[in-house]
């Protein structure tokens, strides 16, 4: 009964703060590349709206190709989240910025999976 209820209340706030944590690390740059390419392939099967914002950052922002084209197609996977309409928008934003050829052609692919 409640004790149940208030141990899963319990985990829910802790995974919570736990992604709170990890995009203030993406976003302030204290993640390493590698945890940044974790967080970024996790985020494409949990659909996470907060993570939006932390994954345009990392496509925007990243030095690493690789870390470029994960967070990039993680994006397209919001499909069936409530924050669709704005990942789309945010994708076409950073598909008409974007100078590298590959990054552009992934986005495209986010781009058409989210339409």
């Amino acid at each position: 009964g409640e004790a149940a209820y208030a141990r899963i209340v319990r985990i829910i706030e802790r995974d919570h703060a736990g992604l709170k944590e990890e995009i203030a690390a993406v976003k302030d740059g204290s993640m390493s590349v590698k945890d940044m390419k974790g967080f970024a392939k996790y985020r494409r099967n949990r659909f996470e709206p907060q993570a939006v914002e932390a994954l345009s950052h990392i496509v925007s922002t990243a030095t690493d190709h690789e870390l470029r084209s994960i967070a990039a197609d993680a994006m397209g996977w919001y499909e069936y989240s409530s924050v669709k309409a704005e990942v789309l928008a945010e994708c076409q934003k950073l598909y008409e910025a974007e100078q590298n050829e590959e990054i552009k052609n992934i986005l495209l692919k986010s781009i058409n999976r989210l339409k």
